[in-house]
Parts: C-alpha cells; sequence; structure tokens
C-alpha cells in the first residue's frame, strides 16, 4: 500500500469507530478476524475475488481489503 493510502484507511476506521462508539484497534481487529476466517476457509467466491484482485497469493492487509473492496464496488457499479 502506497504511503497516502495509509492515513485514507486510517481516516475510514476512525470514521467507523465513531459511528459505532467503538476504537479504532476493535475495528481494525475485526476486519483482520474477518480475513483470518476467510483464509482458513476460502470459498471458490473469496478465491475469485483474491484472484481478480491481484493478491491471489497472499494475505491482505486491512488497508489493502479496504481499498480491493472499494475499487472492487466501484466496478461492480459501473458494469
Amino acid at each position: 500500500m502506497c504511503g497516502a493510502q495509509a492515513p485514507a484507511a486510517g481516516r475510514r476506521l476512525q470514521a467507523v469507530s465513531e459511528q459505532y462508539d467503538v476504537s479504532v484497534s476493535a475495528v481494525d481487529s475485526g476486519i483482520r478476524r474477518m480475513i483470518d476466517q476467510l483464509e482458513a476457509k476460502p470459498s471458490a467466491k473469496w478465491l475469485r475475488f483474491k484472484d481478480e484482485s491481484g493478491f491471489a497469493d497472499e494475505k491482505p492487509t486491512t488497508g489493502k481489503l479496504i481499498y480491493t473492496v472499494k475499487n472492487y464496488l466501484q466496478r461492480q457499479k459501473d458494469d
């Protein structure tokens, strides 16, 4: 993730933490647990998403997942 993306991802985590009155670390931890669960029992859809997103051979970080999901949803909307 490039340097400019890291602060933006942090701002998104901050916004979610404020909306739900939880800490930023709780939001980050929840996302990481979700990634761990998806990686432990990967469905065909998760594997396809990873492949299409360019990290088929790696476990995405919280920041990478945020931006990848954003871009993925934008592509879906444009189709």
